[in-house]
């Protein structure tokens, strides 16, 4: 007697269907050129480059100091909020990277790396009495941040070296200061005042806009100690660029500054 075996239909079904290759999900990066200015949202970034050349009268060597600062972050923040950029120094841990990108160069300086807590940052800084021709940046990268090799020509600003014709600057009528005439190759301009003494000081910050003069009054004194005492004023010119490398928005940050003493008064 013959056996007659029966297959269940949906494994002959099965079986003889064309499998239908899996699709691929295409994976573009976008990269462009580095370009002039801040980014459109420069307050949501993933990368921050810093470099400054500051001078301190009476504007001779080797009273210049460089500063080099960089920070990486995944998601994306707000990392420009994390460093003072008239002061130089990590403010902010809130606004710090978190990413490690191996080596982070500046020309031939090392920044060294830092770490507070889930923050991590670069930083390191020297005194030279040359300006660099041109702004050179390098990492070694990671997974997700693609290494760079940036070079940039004329990419800082320049404040030129008058003697201080502010020595005193009396509170209760304040002082107009005129910054514009003296800075070239800049996107903004920023008069400080630090009244020194305290930690960090009160101060008065005043931006310049469209190169008119900044008036500071004396409700910018406010919170100044009363009496005489002895403080510093600072110029500050800045100049931005940004890219996109392999997705990550970076942002370029180059400072020139010169600060000399002042005395306040009632």
């Amino acid at each position: 007697m013959k056996i007659f075996y029966l297959l269940p239909v949906c494994a002959v079904l099965f079986s003889c269907s064309k499998k239908e290759p899996a699709k691929q999900i295409e994976n573009t990066a976008i990269n462009t050129e580095l370009k002039h200015g801040l980014p459109e949202n420069y307050s949501s970034i993933d990368g921050l480059f810093y470099y400054s050349f500051t001078k301190t009268y009476p504007y001779t060597s080797p009273s210049y100091m460089q500063s080099f600062y960089a920070s990486f972050n995944d998601p994306v923040k707000n990392l420009m909020a994390g460093f003072n950029p008239y002061f130089d120094y990590q403010m902010n841990t809130k606004y710090t990277g978190n990413v490690a990108v191996g080596q982070v160069l500046f020309g031939n300086t090392n920044l060294f790396r830092t770490s507070t807590g889930t923050a991590l940052y670069y930083y390191t800084y020297n005194y030279s009495g040359i300006m660099p021709p041109e702004i050179s940046w390098q990492t070694d990268g990671n997974r997700t941040f693609k290494n760079i090799q940036l070079v940039a020509d004329s990419a800082c600003p320049l404040i030129s070296n008058p003697t201080p014709s502010i020595t005193t600057i009396d509170k209760s009528t304040g002082i107009s200061i005129n910054l514009a005439p003296f800075a070239s190759n800049y996107d903004s301009l920023i008069v400080l005042i630090l009244e020194t003494g305290n930690s960090w000081g009160n101060s008065a910050k005043k931006v310049i806009s469209n190169g008119a003069p900044v008036v500071f009054t004396p409700n910018d004194f406010e919170y100044f100690n009363s009496g005489t005492n002895n403080s510093m004023i600072y110029y500050c010119a800045y100049k931005y660029y940004h890219m996109v490398v392999n997705n990550k928005v970076l942002v370029f940050s180059n400072g020139y500054k010169i600060n000399h003493s002042v005395t306040l008064v009632p």
